[in-house]
C-alpha cells in the first residue's frame, strides 16, 4: 500500500511544479506584454515599467530596443 501512496505523491508533486512552471511562464508572458504596452503609450520610463511588472530592469530594456 505504501508503494502506491508514494507513487501517487511523486504524481502529484510533479505536476504541482508543472503547474508552477506553466504559471511562472504565464505571468511573464503578462508581465512582457504589460511593458510593450506601457512603451508604445510613452509614458513610462524603462525604470517606471520594471517597477511596476517586476521584471528586471535588462528585460525591460531588451523589450524598449525590441
Amino acid at each position: 500500500m505504501a508503494g502506491g501512496i508514494d507513487y501517487a505523491l511523486k504524481a502529484y508533486n510533479k505536476v504541482s511544479e508543472e503547474e508552477r512552471a506553466w504559471a511562472y511562464h504565464l505571468s511573464m508572458d503578462r508581465a512582457e506584454a504589460i511593458a510593450c504596452r506601457m512603451f508604445t503609450s510613452g509614458k513610462y520610463s524603462p525604470e517606471d515599467v520594471a517597477d511596476i511588472t517586476g521584471l528586471p530592469i535588462e528585460q525591460v530594456q531588451r523589450l524598449q530596443n525590441a
